[in-house]
């Protein structure tokens, strides 16, 4: 029995697994293969180690899933592979190849082929031709080398989603099923056109290919028979488009009694849900539903060609937390049409919402999408698309530019929703031409500083109170602080702060009577998140509370206590 690796490169977005190896791996082993899965996303090993479980497996064939933000990784994986055991074959197929397919093997020669578009069929006719010695000159979705030029065969996305096997998920090593929530894919491709997607260059067309509601069914049932899964999550680009599908999907699950919990995030269509869908998903366990907004801005909805209208996120939204379901929106930040005005529009939008959750990623302009065409035209890329990410730790990743929404727009976008009550409270004062904002620092707080320092602008002075100076300088992210802000590190509260141009931020734990100077114009408890009524509390100037005729001095003890008590109150705040 011929062996096949296959293998998911580590890189920065941690996903449950590798639903496409998985879904090769049962492809494979249904026509005589012995296959092995080694998942260095979830499972991270050294180079050392890998080596040796290769070499303990002894595959003929290594298949490398190559993703956009795994690319380098994974080419680099295959050179080790390739220096290693050069009588190994090694097959790259996923995502980035199939939109990059002669670019990346040029670039890694260590590639012996590629596999293009959605590789159930064509990944079992290479493995085939490999280990028979055929030829591989007709072989659907195949990428190849003939002296010296890369060569793509015509390729076509299987038809017919009932007839393939279910994924494989046992020959993941290190895979457990414990507390594991199963992704599951019900349907494949999009018929829309957004301009910033790549979903339809990924499947061949624009064309919504689905799964029967049975077929989806019989899967879960067998996983909870078999493996005694209690969680689901669905992987669709589109899972509604068809509600009579999704409603007869749903239908099932309560006939069937299998009591699971699941939730749909990887974002729905606004326009493609009812009262009635909405309510049959809540009866069969689903918790929570995600929206793919991008932008409450009329202007630069209209330019990213969803082909929906913002009333329908307004009356999914409605819907869908009326049924009981929690409500998530996905934001973009970066898009065409897009300025730094109008992504406020799109935080104000997305508080309007009273989402449950929510989530701002920064654009990437993938190849050949539209997005991608303009940003070529009028923006500029700040690096090579395989270096691109949506998301970081502590950076914010910007990848490229476009000269209405320049780069420091773009960060200061992403901290301005992040710290959204920072960044109104001072837009409500903005009159005040020598506005200071004082930083009470707890420890929880270091982190956040740069990022409040860019919500807030460079026209204000920062204070932070109690942080070390040389600590918030040294973290990775104050480097994108613009150098302008001007930002004072001192042990004590300052005294020559006017009263009028002072905001206090200070951290919702304990001892918030003892932090707050009793001069603090206004006070926002903990910017870092999110409040949903009152956010600002205009304090009584020093003395003001005081018996008729005292001095101006400070407030006493049981007076500044009552003014933060009603504060507290106000706010919903219990210390």
């Amino acid at each position: 029995m011929e062996r096949i690796l296959l293998i998911n490169p580590s890189g920065w977005q941690k996903e449950s697994i590798n639903l496409g190896l998985s879904y090769l791996a049962s492809s494979l082993m249904a026509h005589g293969f012995d296959v092995l899965i080694l998942d260095l996303n979830r499972y991270e090993m050294s180079d050392a180690a890998f080596l040796e479980n290769v070499r303990q497996f002894s595959p003929r064939l290594v298949g490398i899933s190559i993703k956009t933000a795994t690319a380098r990784e994974g080419g680099r994986l295959s050179r080790l592979l390739k220096e290693a055991m050069p009588e190994v074959i090694t097959v790259a197929g996923g995502p980035h190849m199939s939109l990059c397919p002669e670019s990346y093997m040029r670039d890694y020669p260590s590639i012996s082929f590629g596999v293009m578009g959605e590789g159930e069929e064509a990944m079992v006719h290479l493995a085939k031709a490999i280990c028979n010695g055929g030829k591989v000159e007709k072989l659907n979705g195949i990428v190849w080398r003939q002296n010296g030029q890369i060569l793509l065969n015509k390729w076509m996305p299987p038809e017919n989603l009932d007839a393939l096997m279910f994924p494989n998920l046992d020959v993941i090593q290190g895979f457990s099923w414990k507390n594991f929530r199963y992704p599951i894919l019900s349907s494949r491709g999009c018929p829309f056109g957004c301009i910033y997607c790549c979903v339809n260059k990924l499947t061949g067309s624009r064309k919504w290919r689905y799964r029967t509601p049975e077929n989806v069914v019989d899967e879960l049932e067998s996983l909870v028979r078999t493996k005694g899964i209690t969680s689901f999550e669905i992987w669709d680009d589109n899972f509604t488009l068809d509600l009579s599908r999704a409603k007869k999907i749903c239908q099932l699950l309560i006939d069937r009694k299998l009591n699971l919990s699941w939730y749909c995030h990887n974002g729905i269509r606004a326009d493609r849900i009812d009262e009635e869908l909405a309510q049959m998903m809540k009866a069969a366990g689903c918790t929570s539903l995600a929206f793919g907004v991008e932008s409450g801005s009329p202007v630069t909805f209209a330019a990213i060609k969803k082909g929906e209208p913002l009333s329908a996120v307004i009356n999914a939204v409605k819907l869908v937390k009326k049924a009981g379901i929690k409500a998530v929106g996905y934001f973009i930040i970066g898009l065409p049409g897009d300025t730094l005005e109008r992504f406020v529009e799109t935080v104000y939008f997305q508080r309007s919402l009273e989402l449950d959750h929510y989530v701002y990623g920064m654009l990437i302009p993938y190849p050949h999408t539209e997005l991608w065409e303009i940003v070529q035209t009028h923006g500029t890329m700040f690096c090579e698309i395989t270096e691109t990410q949506h998301f970081s730790d502590d950076m914010v990743p910007i990848s490229f530019e476009l000269p209405d929404f320049p780069k420091a727009d773009m960060i200061r976008a992403f901290y301005i929703a992040k710290y959204f009550d920072l960044f109104d409270a001072i837009r409500q004062v903005a009159d005040s031409v020598n506005l200071t904002v004082v930083h009470h620092v707890s420890p929880p707080m270091i982190s956040h500083l740069p990022g409040m320092f860019i919500a807030g602008g460079s026209k204000i002075c920062h204070v932070v109170v109690g942080g070390d100076e040389a600590v918030v300088r040294a973290l990775p992210s104050f480097t994108q602080v613009p150098n302008t802000t001007k930002i004072l590190f001192s042990d004590n509260m300052p005294s020559d702060i006017p009263f009028e141009n002072q905001i206090a931020v200070v951290d919702q734990g304990s001892n918030i009577l003892e932090r707050i100077s009793p001069d603090s114009g206004l006070v926002l408890f903990d910017a870092r998140r999110p409040l949903r009524h009152l956010t600002l509390v205009r304090l009584p100037k020093a003395g003001s509370l005081g018996a008729r005729g005292a001095p101006d001095s400070d407030l006493k003890n049981d007076e500044k206590k009552n003014v933060f008590s009603k504060a507290l109150d106000a706010l919903g705040i219990h210390p």
